[in-house]
């Protein structure tokens, strides 16, 4: 199998029967007037391989793995990986069923989570799992900040909803610092970093920098 795109107006296979599983899936045929070749072959069996058959009690759990895993087995590009139809592909044909099982469909984001490109948490599962990887890894690919961004949704979500998250110092700072606090800490910390880089432009600040500004506020947040 070689990963394809899945052009917008394939926005309609996302009907009631196939969000609720009672479709378990689209097959190419029917859906081959939706599809583009990607514009190099990247195979697939790899990651097919790297998805769970089973989830963890606690689904969280399964995300910092899984993201390591999407990453590892597609090689793409950041401009590939910026084109959402692949990850439509992905997640309407290829793989549907374990969205199914991660997510509910009775939520009101669930069809995003099919869909939509980005880090956010209501986005298509496969993307923002890939791209908080990549984001986290640096160029040495170390996979340990990638885990620990994700064992915490709270932490997830505070960093990945804001464009900083693209600039790797900040990342990395923001995750070795806040990545064992509580959730309300995180929230409370990451509004002052907002603030501050209102201020001043994220390129402009070092490590230093920010490992200042979320310790200070850190220190202030555990005396109230």
């Amino acid at each position: 199998m070689i990963l394809q795109s899945l052009l917008p107006e394939g926005r309609r296979l996302l009907t009631v029967e196939f969000l609720h599983g009672e479709r378990a899936r689209w097959s190419e045929e029917e859906c081959r007037d939706l599809l583009v070749p990607h514009e190099r072959p990247v195979p697939l069996e790899n990651f097919v391989a790297a998805l769970p058959h089973r989830l963890p009690r606690n689904k969280l759990d399964v995300d910092g793995e899984l993201a390591v895993a999407i990453h590892q087995s597609l090689p793409l590009q950041r401009r590939e990986a910026a084109d959402p139809g692949p990850w439509r592909y992905l997640a309407v044909v290829v793989a549907p069923e374990l969205i199914r099982r991660r997510w509910s469909a009775e939520e009101s984001t669930f069809p995003s989570r099919f869909w939509h490109l980005s880090t956010r948490p209501d986005s298509n599962y496969y993307a923002r799992l890939w791209w908080i990887a990549e984001l986290t890894a640096g160029v040495d690919h170390d996979y340990t900040r990638t885990r620990k961004a994700l064992r915490l949704s709270t932490l997830s979500t505070a960093l990945f909803v804001r464009n900083f998250s693209h600039y790797f110092p900040l990342v990395k700072t923001f995750i070795d610092i806040l990545g064992e606090e509580s959730g309300e800490t995180v929230n409370r910390v990451v509004l002052e970093l907002t603030r501050e880089l209102a201020l001043h432009p994220q390129e402009a600040l070092t490590e230093e920098d920010i490992a200042g500004i979320l310790r200070r506020e850190l220190a202030r947040v555990s005396r109230s």
